[in-house]
């Protein structure tokens, strides 16, 4: 027959988006028939399978169709020492299965071929003790590289050893599976294989939402507790291995998998004792609302998909939890092309009052995208650990609209939060979207590392590593953040932060781009606001700029702390430090903690209506140190490095000495009148109307030729506040050696 006309016979199928219980067999093919192999059927509606052709311990079957409706049954037997039953159909039809396969040979394993397709309907049901694989491969590969045909042969062969893979040549049919409505489940520690062909060419395959998938499965429960479970579509030729991982399979184009309305691919759950592994290999993955769980209260197993593109939504699940003692399971994703998640969570996490660890988070795609509240994620909840989080791309990792990317250490978790790894040419963080390695229990947050081109961030978004415990919580972790570009954050709550609530020290941000913006109130902090008696130290904040340093409207760095140590701020950039409306703040407001030292260097800054501050309360005023080549200190600055009960800090800024007398010109003695060549300007504005063009305000220009000219309006609390000025801008004065009494004198003489 045809191949095309075969896949006509198949899809007709498929125009039934729901079946009807009460006629899901009416006109559908129905019955067993026997055609080679000398397998032998008996009976009607329960077919008894015997006969066939045994070789080694394999049993092979041919059958011309192969159909079960409602409440039908096919029994196949033989003798004890058979562990595998090979069944091939022939016959042209796809096989509609809406009945029971039985095999009353104790732990066999069933194989099924049929290259023109398969489709389970809602009373399809497996009563086997072994391991079940179906596919529309048109061979099957055994370990001693030897294949039996699923056509029939002239030159029939009947391997003695163990299929190890499906195979699909450039005559194959591709045709899918479908399975709908379905509850399938095998027996503990047994495995479940589902290999499915797509006939389209691949340059018809234009999104994931096609209607003609290799592999469909809709509102369908497949559960192997213990076990593993392994999807894989075709479109090309090429053996799909059963003993190995997606990446090993050998064809060149991938078919589509479509898995939806609620579907549940299992291999583990909350009471299993242990789970086995999910693997999936495709070219258009997509998941829509539909689970798929490898838990276990043992360790459970890893969840791992190689496709070309991979989309879930609508409350899509990959889920790989530990239960118990044991660990959860590993993620793996490896996508050529576009990963999406819109309303969907990955997640590997560690149950409470348990000592299991977390699995790991690893995906690696050439575009990335997670919206409309997707999680990626790795928790723990008892004593064992939270997993790690590492992301590559290519191109483009964008997380926005109230999507997180978390590993986390909740309330009751004494072990820690895991490390959280971002590499990417641009990140882009926005509509309250968040990164974060927190700890809201005895356990320590993590580091956050991100790395690449870009960085964008608005809109509330945040990266965090966090101690959230207001009493005796972890330490919160380090947040590494390297661009060979910019790195930009705008908007109110945009922000990176280490923060800690309690007697755990903040964490310290390390940053290195060639630009670092921030504008509209966003906010880079370490900062502790704990308590008297549950406080810790704030972090440090190193910034490395290639070109320019930017705070604007109201943004700003900080590394205050309530009753400890105010932290540290080390700022270089290559040419300009620039603030406007911003704060540089390493304060402490309470106790005897010292305020924090703040590190200023570059060749060029300016400051205008801006706050550089490293006050304390009862301990001793953090150092202030600015060492540039030109410092243009605007209106409306304020310096501070005071303490209102302990001992003030310095405030040093240094620039070195230019010598410009030999570029001074000697001026005219004779100046010009400036008086003369002005008429009567009143005169003038009273006999007709004419515009004015003001600047208004100090810092302005002067209204008026001879009106004073407006001064710096920069206040510092020191008295003894130094502008040194040095030969050489690299050789400064030690910062431990004060300044004599005849020095001071020396300088204010000047």
């Amino acid at each position: 027959m045809n191949r095309h006309i075969i896949w006509g016979i198949v899809t007709g199928f498929l125009l039934f988006s729901t079946f009807s219980a009460n006629a899901l067999d009416s006109g559908r093919p129905h019955g067993i028939t026997e055609n080679s192999l000398g397998t032998t059927v008996s009976g009607d509606s329960i077919y008894t399978i015997s006969g066939g052709t045994s070789s080694g311990n394999n049993l092979f079957h041919g059958f011309s169709s192969f159909h079960l409706h409602e409440g039908e049954q096919a029994i196949f037997k033989g003798l004890d020492h058979i562990d595998t039953i090979i069944a091939r159909i022939t016959g042209g039809e796809a096989s509609w299965i809406n009945g029971t396969i039985t095999s009353e040979i104790s732990n066999a394993d069933v194989y099924l071929l049929n290259p023109s397709g398969f489709i389970l309907g809602p009373h399809a049901a497996l009563d086997l003790t072994g391991s079940f694989h179906v596919s529309t491969a048109d061979r099957l590969v055994f370990d001693d590289q030897s294949v039996f045909y699923a056509s029939q042969s002239l030159s029939e062969n009947f391997p003695e050893g163990h299929p190890i893979g499906f195979e699909y040549t450039a005559n194959s049919a591709f045709s899918p599976i479908i399975i709908q409505d379905a509850n399938l489940s095998l027996n503990t520690g047994q495995t479940f294989s589902i290999v499915g062909g797509d006939v389209r060419p691949v340059s018809l395959i234009t999104n994931v939402s096609d209607t003609s998938p290799g592999i469909r499965i809709q509102n369908s429960h497949i559960q192997t507790p213990g076990g593993s479970i392994r999807l894989a579509s075709v479109a090309s030729e090429g053996v799909v291995r059963l003993d190995g991982h997606p990446s090993e399979q050998s064809m060149d184009i991938a078919g589509n998998i479509v898995i939806s309305d609620e579907s549940v691919i299992q291999t583990g759950g909350i009471s299993a004792e242990s789970s086995g592994h999910i693997y999936i290999y495709g070219g258009l993955f997509f998941g829509d609302h539909a689970e798929f769980n490898t838990g276990s209260k043992g360790n459970s197993g890893d969840i791992e998909i190689q496709a070309q593109d991979m989309t879930l939504r609508n409350h899509c699940r990959l889920d790989s939890q530990s239960y118990g003692n044991g660990d959860g399971g590993d993620i793996q994703l490896t996508i050529n092309n576009q990963l999406t998640l819109s309303e969907s969570d990955i997640q590997t996490n560690a149950a409470s009052n348990e000592t299991g660890n977390a699995g790991h988070v690893r995906i690696a795609a050439k575009d990335m995208t997670l919206t409309n509240a997707s999680q990626i994620s790795t928790d723990t909840s008892g004593a064992g650990n939270a997993g790690q989080i590492n992301l590559e791309s290519q191109g483009t990792i964008i997380v926005t609209s109230g999507s997180e990317i978390r590993s986390k250490a909740w309330d009751t978790a004494i072990g820690n939060a895991g490390d959280i790894r971002l590499n990417a040419s641009d990140i882009i963080i926005k509509q309250a979207a968040l990164i974060s390695a927190d700890t809201d229990g005895k356990g320590n947050a993590a580091s956050v590392t991100l790395i690449g081109k870009n960085l964008s961030m608005d809109q509330k978004a945040m990266i965090s590593s966090s101690s959230n415990s207001n009493r005796n919580g972890g330490d919160a972790g380090t947040i590494d953040i390297r661009f060979t570009g910019d790195i930009d954050l705008t908007d109110s709550e945009t922000s990176i932060q280490s923060l800690s609530l309690g007697e755990g020290a903040a964490g310290n941000i390390k940053i290195l781009a060639n630009n670092v913006f921030l504008n509209h109130q966003a906010t880079i902090s370490s900062s502790n606001l704990g308590d008297k008696n549950y406080n810790g130290d704030a972090g440090t904040i190193n910034i490395i700029a290639g070109n320019t340093i930017q705070l604007a409207n109201n943004s700003s760095l900080a590394t205050s702390s309530n009753f400890a140590g105010g932290g540290q701020i080390n700022s270089a950039s290559s040419k300009l430090i620039y603030l406007s409306d911003s704060t540089i703040n390493t304060s402490v407001s309470q106790g005897w903690g010292s305020g924090g030292d703040i590190f200023l260097t570059t060749q060029l800054m300016f400051t205008t209506r801006s706050t550089i501050q490293a006050k304390a309360e009862n301990g001793q005023g953090g150092n202030i140190d600015i060492r540039t080549q030109q410092f243009l200190d605007a209106s409306y600055n304020t310096i501070s490095a005071s303490s209102r009960l302990g001992i003030d800090g310095r405030v040093d800024i240094m620039q070195p000495t230019s010598d410009i007398t030999m570029d001074v010109s000697q001026l005219p003695d004779h100046l010009l009148d400036a008086t003369a060549r002005l008429d009567d300007v009143c005169a003038a504005r009273f006999q007709k109307d004419i515009s004015i063009f003001s600047l208004e305000g100090k810092g302005a220009l002067p209204n008026a030729f001879n009106d004073w000219i407006p001064g710096s309006e920069t206040t510092y609390d020191r008295p003894d506040i130094q502008f040194q000025q040095f030969p050489n801008s690299f050789q400064y004065l030690d910062e431990l050696c004060p300044f004599t009494e005849k020095e001071k004198q020396s300088d204010s003489s000047e």
